[in-house]
């Protein structure tokens, strides 16, 4: 049972290592000075 625990771990760290990397990617394509454009006010409830 522990190897099989171990290995669920192991996955999940392979997957986060990847999506961190992309993440990192996709962060570097936009440029520092980008400035987000104005929103609208939302009514909430």
């Amino acid at each position: 049972m522990f190897a099989v625990v171990l290995v669920y771990v192991l996955i999940i760290a392979l997957k986060l290592q990847r999506l961190e990397r992309e993440v990192d990617e996709i962060a570097g394509r936009v440029p520092e000075d980008a400035e987000e454009a104005p929103r609208e006010p939302a009514r909430v409830g």
